[in-house]
């Protein structure tokens, strides 16, 4: 069992670099092993891999500023008009079925949104709703 286990935290310790690295490139060497690293060699030619590190950007929410300057521009065009009226329903969408929604504040720290910044959300998300969603 411990083997086992040592050996699973080997192979996490040994790819836990490949993930981190910006690009990846995939060659067969002369062997026919598929090798993987983070520069190609020169004489081998190399694919670059599309790499997904799990990592997600944090959800953002419109904020009064971006409403109240929407507002005063008038309306856009339909095509932004229906993506800001999706984005809001689904935003409401979370807001209303979430108990905790987790939001980025001013220094870029993550925390969860108070009750009272939840219901402001709701109600700028339910704006938003009302003025893009109403010509579609």
């Amino acid at each position: 069992m411990k083997k086992r286990l040592l050996g699973i935290a080997l192979s996490c310790f040994m790819v836990s670099p490949i993930v981190m690295a910006d690009k990846i490139y995939s060659w067969v060497d002369s062997k026919g092993v598929t090798q993987y690293g983070e520069t190609p060699p020169k004489d081998t030619p190399a694919r670059l891999l599309n790499a997904r590190t799990g990592h997600s950007d944090p959800a953002t929410y419109a904020t009064e500023e971006k409403d109240e300057a929407v507002k005063s521009k008038g309306s856009t065009a339909p095509a932004q008009s229906a993506e800001r009226c999706e984005t809001a329903r689904k935003n409401l969408q979370v807001l209303n079925t979430s108990p905790r929604v987790k939001t980025t504040d001013k220094n870029g720290e993550n925390r969860y949104m108070t009750p009272e910044e939840m219901q402001t959300q709701v109600e700028n998300m339910e704006a938003i709703i009302a003025d893009e969603c109403a010509n579609l």
